[in-house]
């Protein structure tokens, strides 16, 4: 049980991490979109296209144990 517990508190913090990246880079865009609004487009897909190879990387490369054999076939 405390190794569940573990794995989740390290997943939650994965999680926090990523939603800080997130949140920095809309700083960013919005910040950009004050000085240079083309820009500011251009800087919110490249954030959005990080995020989700991001996230498909990290989802792809986990251990299969961890995860409902109906999670991987939805993937």
């Amino acid at each position: 049980m405390e190794t569940n517990l573990q794995q989740l508190l390290a997943r939650l913090e994965s999680f926090t991490d990523e939603i800080g990246e997130i949140r920095e880079g809309i700083r960013q865009t919005v910040h950009i979109a004050e000085l240079a609004p083309e820009m500011a487009l251009t800087r919110a897909r490249k954030v959005l296209e990080f995020v989700v190879r991001d996230v498909y990387q990290r989802r792809l490369n986990e251990p299969p144990g961890t995860r409902p054999l109906e999670n991987l076939l939805q993937r």
